[in-house]
């Protein structure tokens, strides 16, 4: 069999050209960067209750975090990058997996969270690097911890507003 090609970060954690040969990404939204195709990721498909992906026979891809909604919404503020159109999907994957590939040889994120990203090359592919996201690195920083009690205290703000907006109207019942 031939060596892999990785179109799109997407790809990295795909098994379909093992599987399906690479005929099968020919109608893939990461090959075309089309995203009215379906996404046709092997990653994409349910993956029973393993917690990996098999790359091949000598790559596995842990799906190294569990966060619920709301911690990874909050994981996201430090990354968000608008000049970069891709900046959400690929911090997803990072925020996910801890690495991802991406397309041209530079990291998108210069300072702050950019501290905790290791770029290198991504093999078998052309002009694309490896991003591998450091979070427990990350999450012992003042700079994570700073805002993270920042955040908390904006939470519990809201959390008393509420509760005073439930009392005043459940008052209201009582007259």
């Amino acid at each position: 069999m031939s060596e892999r090609v990785i179109y799109h970060g997407g790809c990295v954690t795909c098994d379909s050209q093992e599987i399906f040969g690479k005929r099968r990404c020919k109608g893939c939204q990461y090959r075309n960067a089309n995203w009215a195709l379906p996404n046709l990721s092997t990653d994409y498909e349910d993956h029973d209750d393993d917690e990996s992906v098999i790359i091949d026979n000598n790559t596995k891809v842990l799906h190294i975090n569990r966060f619920n909604d709301n911690q990874k919404k909050f994981l996201l503020r430090f990354f968000e990058n608008r000049e970069y159109a891709g900046w959400l999907n690929i911090a997803s994957k990072l925020i996910e997996y801890g690495n991802c590939v991406v397309a041209g040889t530079e990291c998108i994120w210069k300072g702050g969270i950019g501290n905790f990203i290791k770029t290198s090359h991504a093999e078998n592919s052309i002009g694309c690097s490896l991003y591998e996201f450091n979070i427990n690195e990350f999450m012992k920083s003042d700079w994570y911890r700073e805002n993270l009690r920042e955040h908390l205290l904006t939470c519990l703000e809201k959390r008393d507003e509420v509760n005073k907006l439930y009392n005043d109207i459940l008052t209201l019942s009582c007259k």
